[in-house]
């Protein structure tokens, strides 16, 4: 899954790259050890994108200065993104 948003983020035409359908079984195991720091990290490191774990998304290393990604990752949009169709870890 992380290859298939890094290789939609490649063109840089978008501001990220997201799961908006509900994971595969074995996508959601996949997904599972994200919020795992070290994982996550090596994850972000190969791939070099910066990963999202509440909603799945991935977004270019640089983002975290945008303002699509503050909104993306502040609590009220984590709260509001909560679905047990999205969320399957």
């Amino acid at each position: 899954m992380v290859e298939r948003f890094a290789k939609e983020l490649d063109g840089g035409t978008r501001p990220f790259a997201n799961n908006s359908t509900p994971p595969k079984p074995n996508e959601a195991n996949c997904c599972a050890p994200w919020p795992a720091t070290p994982i996550r990290t090596g994850l972000e490191t190969h791939f070099h994108v910066r990963l999202d774990c509440h909603r799945l998304a991935a977004f270019p290393t640089h983002a975290e200065a945008t303002l699509t990604y503050r909104q993306f990752t502040s609590e009220r949009a984590q709260l509001l993104n909560q679905s047990s169709e999205l969320r399957n870890c």
